[in-house]
Order: structure tokens, then sequence, then C-alpha cells
């Protein structure tokens, strides 16, 4: 009998694929879950709108998807899961104009391990622009699991202040052209006063 050659569904494609179900199952708790389209694989698995009492509120998150089978004993010992970050990933995360959250999924227990990425490496992007990867540590600490139905209170700080830096960015960009620094898009006065305008209002109702 002739054997053909077939395709190979390998453990590591099996293991992201069953985290990222669970993980979708616990987000779904408190939040609406689109999944990126697998073959736009530039490092965000999912994107997520957060509901509060049923209703969508403008909160949202990017999402990266690790899994793994079980955590060995040095990860329980050390309180974090250790993971290598491309640093084209990083700096693809750092154009979104939502925050991106690491997760890292025991698909034993299914529980969900986070992290913001860009706490532990904000102030040094710059520097590691030369390597080819960067170690997130995902603290063993913060986690969801299916027992989670509201978005955990330490996410929507990060959500939040994420927001933030994203305005103080916009406003940066805006001084920036109007100095004659910034000449990638050309806007017209009336556009960069009106968008100045704006975010002096959203300033002061925060």
């Amino acid at each position: 009998m002739k054997i053909e050659k077939l395709p190979t569904y390998s453990n590591g494609k099996k293991q992201g694929n069953n985290a990222a179900d669970i993980l979708k199952k616990n987000l779904g708790k408190f939040g609406l879950v689109n999944v990126v389209d697998e073959s736009i694989d530039l490092g965000i698995d999912m994107k997520v709108q957060v509901i509060e009492n049923n209703k969508p509120v403008p909160l949202f998150f990017n999402v990266q998807c690790k899994g793994k089978d079980e955590l060995a004993e040095d990860n329980w010992q050390e309180g974090y899961i250790s993971v290598p970050i491309k640093i084209s990933t990083v700096n693809f995360w750092r154009q979104q104009n939502d925050i991106t959250i690491l997760f890292v999924v025991d698909n034993e227990t299914e529980c969900c391990y986070w992290c913001n990425p860009f706490s532990q490496i904000e102030t040094k992007v710059q520097n590691i622009q030369k390597q080819d990867t960067v170690s997130i540590r995902v603290p063993l600490n913060e986690y969801i699991d299916s027992s989670c139905d509201t978005c955990p209170n330490e996410l929507v700080k990060c959500i939040l202040l994420y927001m933030v830096k994203q305005l103080e960015c916009v406003r940066e960009y805006i001084d920036n052209f109007n100095e004659g620094i910034s000449l990638a898009y050309k806007l017209d006065v009336e556009t960069s006063v009106y968008l100045l305008k704006k975010i002096n209002e959203s300033a002061h109702d925060i």
C-alpha cells in the first residue's frame, strides 16, 4: 500500500490552538473577542472590547497568546514565565492605537497569565533595537480563568494609562507638525488647530 505524504499537525501548533481556545473562552466572560486571521501573523492574535453589565464600553486591548501544556517547577519558584518576543513584534505593538497584552495560557489548568509588556520595555525600546528578541516576564500572580466575569482592575488600569500615552503621542505629533519637523503627512493649518483644540478639551475632561 502506497503511503501518501500528508501535512503534520505539530505539537507546537496543537498547543497554540488549545491555548487560543481557552483564552478566547475566558476573555469572552467580560469582553467581545475578535480573533485575528492567523494568516496575518504579525504579533496580535485577538482584539477585545470590554463589556460591563452586558454592554460594551470604550475600553479596547489587543492580545498576543502563548501556550504551554504545563508550567515548569522553575516558573513557580521564580514567580514568573519568561517569554522571548521578537523586536519586530514589539515595534508593531507600539504602532497600535490600543495596548497589547501578553498572555501565557497553561493548557492543563486553563489559567491565563498576563502582563503589560510595555511596563518592562518602555524605557529601553531604543536600546534593544539591535537585538533579535527581548525577554518579557509574565508574573504568575496576575491571571484570569473561568471564574473571572469582569475585567481585572489592573488590566483596566493598563488600558487607561496606554490611552493617555497615546493622547500625548498625538499631541507631540501635532506639535512637531507645527514646527515643521514631521512631513510624512501634510495637514492643513485648520485641521492641525482643530486637533490641538480637541486634545486640550479631552485633557480638561479627564
